[in-house]
């Protein structure tokens, strides 16, 4: 192993749910980084380094000033991307069974989840808030099939009048009942799309123009123009070719939303594409917590969660145990921060393990920070956790001792059962930040966990916009500058 060089440190990003890019998440963060610095023009530089699962890049970025207790004066950036790892692992009604099961659960492990609530304590008053996050998540089982059910009525409504039905068949069928009619109303649907697609790239554009965040601002204005152009030309080309063929589409649009306006006709069309838009999300954002905070072993997702770990790991042990740096820092995003704790967890294992030894006890030594921010490690641990009955007394002091990586006690008394005293090493050279918001709807303060800082940010009444703003937020990066 080569010797550390001393003053330069390593941080490895973790993105969140969603369908992520490869280096966006790295993007975003060294944007932040550096504006905070105030890293000039030429100082960042992409560093290409072989490694056993493949080629790395890093972006290596030069401080003004030393920072930390490792006085490091030089920061490469890494990312763990493992957006591709659960891509198509899980279809529609997976996720629904799932969100059906999870929705249940604080109801199913009742007698568990009150011996947590009462064994957290602190001045801070955290028994409330877990009280009030209980009685919440209690509301969130009666509005699962409550949505359910909304989703499911206007089918029936529409069952129940099956006259309006007939209506509505029979104005269809002679509106469009004509070769002429369908295929005026196709070309209007395709027309349609085309203009929205144009105009929604253009709209894109225009937004990284005003945010300024591109560096080619000549070429994107261009686009830009082109798109608004392409729309306003199909938009001419189809009123030309309508007059031109007297095809009377506007007519034809008129008398089939006529059609299709009675409520029996128009609450199941409005609900099959709202059902859609959401499934949409469901699959891409939820179907992502699905896969991965799967704790039953015996789960169909289990294997991808095990996948996940298991390379994020290797990727973390291999920056610690490079001897390139004095100091590594794991920064995680919403499901990204859950990731990155279970790393910590997975790396703590193999250094008690001693595998190898001692390597891997050493490059443990070299983690300084963990920077959980819009994270839901609370809601994890509390609502997704690996079962344990109460039966299963050694089974569930296993499962502390591998995931117990600064972990509040769960309150369980094992009486005869209880396993002689172990020591989970807390790193206590590792300062673990969590930045939330109560706006954030996935963020939590973490309770069940010994935090070395947690601080809120105050964002705009916006769920969705919060969960997303840090990446934006200057005060977010100052206190990122001030965790390294």
């Amino acid at each position: 192993m080569k010797p550390d060089e001393t003053g330069v440190g390593a941080v490895i990003v973790i993105h969140g749910i969603g369908e992520q890019r490869p280096y966006q998440t790295l993007d975003s963060f060294v944007q932040g980084v550096a504006r905070e610095f105030e890293i000039g023009p030429g100082r960042l530089e992409h560093r290409l380094a072989s490694s056993a699962g493949g080629v790395r890049s890093s972006i290596r970025m030069p401080l003004p000033h030393p920072v930390g207790r490792e006085s490091v004066g030089t920061l490469d950036f890494y990312e763990f991307h493992w957006a591709g790892m659960v891509r198509g692992k899980i279809r529609l009604h997976q996720v629904l069974a799932w969100l059906a099961r999870t929705a249940l659960n604080p109801l199913r492990f009742w007698s568990q989840q009150a011996s947590v609530l009462v064994a957290i304590g602190s001045p801070e008053g955290a028994k409330h808030r877990l009280l009030g996050r209980f009685l919440g998540e209690v509301g969130r089982a009666i509005l699962f099939p409550l949505v359910a059910a909304l989703v499911v009525a206007p089918f029936f409504y529409a069952a129940s009048q099956p006259q309006a039905l007939l209506e509505a068949w029979n104005a269809l069928h002679q509106i469009l009942g004509s070769a002429r009619a369908m295929a005026t109303m196709t070309a209007f649907a395709g027309l349609t799309l085309l203009v929205l697609a144009s105009l929604r790239g253009a709209w894109g554009l225009i937004g990284e123009l005003r945010a300024g965040g591109t560096s080619e601002r000549k070429s994107v204005g261009w686009w830009a123009s082109a798109s608004v152009a392409t729309a306003v030309v199909l938009l001419g080309a189809g009123v030309a070719l309508d007059r031109a063929l007297d095809l009377q589409t506007l007519r034809l649009v008129g008398a089939t939303i006529a059609a299709l306006r009675p409520w029996p006709i128009a609450l199941p069309l409005l609900t099959l594409v709202g059902t859609y838009i959401l499934a949409r999300v469901l699959v891409r954002y939820v179907g992502d917590v699905a896969l991965y905070t799967t704790a039953d072993e015996n789960s169909e997702y289990y294997q991808t969660r095990t996948e996940i770990l298991s390379k994020g790991t290797a990727l973390v042990r291999e920056i610690c145990e490079s001897g390139r740096y004095s100091a590594v820092y794991l920064a995680g995003h919403s499901l990204g921060s859950v990731v990155a704790y279970d790393v910590v967890n997975r790396y703590i294992r193999d250094a008690r393990a001693g595998t190898p030894p001692p390597m891997a006890a050493a490059g443990l030594a070299r983690l300084r920070g963990l920077l959980t921010f819009g994270s839901p490690l609370d809601a994890v641990y509390y609502f997704f956790r690996a079962e344990v009955g109460a039966e299963e007394p050694v089974r569930a002091q296993i499962l502390s001792s591998l995931h117990g990586f600064r972990k509040r006690s769960s309150g369980r008394v094992y009486g005869d059962l209880t396993l002689a005293p172990y020591a989970v090493p807390d790193l206590p050279d590792c300062i673990w930040l969590n930045v939330w918001s109560h706006v954030d709807l996935v963020s939590r303060r973490l309770d069940f966990y010994k935090v070395d800082r947690q601080e809120q940010r105050l964002y705009a009444w916006n769920p969705i916009g919060a969960h997303l703003a840090y990446w934006k937020d200057r005060g977010f990066y100052r206190l990122v500058v001030g965790w390294l």
